[in-house]
């Protein structure tokens, strides 16, 4: 009889270590799910890339504005009277246009522009200062990778005042505007800008009383940079 208890109790012994194996086991496989996705849960997103234009697409079609500041240095030839040599100062103004991508790397466009004028200077007698400036011109560039660089020619137009101590007088001078400059985009939209323009004003008239009527015309270099917003 001793026999048999032993063989009785070693068995349900051996049934109990397997019921409390058998619980172990789905208790770890269901609670596998829930760290896994406690892993994937603290695991920090990546931040998506930065969007840039991509190179050889059409990414100058369509119409942009911007802004721009610049320094100038121009002449004033005055008939008669000594030319003032150093019509210098600061510019800024605003531009708009609309570009035209006949395929991966040529663009053609037209576009206009506005802005105020601090050159100024005196000699000889006689003071000039530049008021405001605008102009409207034909682009045509070389686009490469998300640059580009172009050449521009059209027409411009300045408030021009002179003056002595004899009298003063204002004329709106008109002439014409050659230039080249080099683009390109910053971001999705923006672009930023180097442009070197040349300006001609043809010579008018100025009332200076005593001092007499000089023909004065203003001509010289712009060098500019902008920022521009494409739509």
């Amino acid at each position: 009889m001793i026999m048999p208890s032993i063989m009785s109790t070693a068995y349900f012994q051996a049934r109990a270590g397997a019921v409390a194996f058998t619980i172990a086991c789905v208790l770890t496989i269901g609670t596998a799910p829930a760290r896994a996705a406690d892993l994937v849960d603290n695991q920090q997103s990546p931040e998506p890339p930065a969007v840039y234009p991509v190179a050889g697409t059409y990414l100058w079609n369509g119409p942009y504005i911007g802004v721009y500041g610049g320094y100038k240095s121009l002449n004033a030839d005055i008939s008669s009277r000594p030319d003032v040599n150093s019509v210098d100062g600061l510019a800024g103004g605003v531009y708009g246009g609309y570009n035209y991508q006949f395929n991966q790397n040529w663009v053609g466009g037209l576009e206009g522009t506005f802005g105020l004028s601090g050159a100024d200077d005196a000699f000889g007698g006689t003071s000039v200062d530049q008021d405001w400036e605008a102009s409207l011109r034909a682009r045509m560039g070389y686009a490469f990778s998300n640059s580009m660089i172009y050449g521009l020619a059209g027409v411009a137009g300045s408030d021009v005042n002179a003056s002595t101590v004899n009298g003063k007088d204002s004329n709106i001078l008109l002439g014409w505007q050659i230039g080249a400059g080099l683009e390109t985009f910053l971001t999705q939209n923006v672009t930023g800008r180097v442009e070197y323009d040349y300006t001609d004003y043809a010579a008018r008239s100025y009332s200076l009383g005593a001092s007499g009527s000089p023909d004065i015309g203003l001509a010289g270099h712009t060098i500019k940079i902008g920022v521009g917003f494409k739509f």
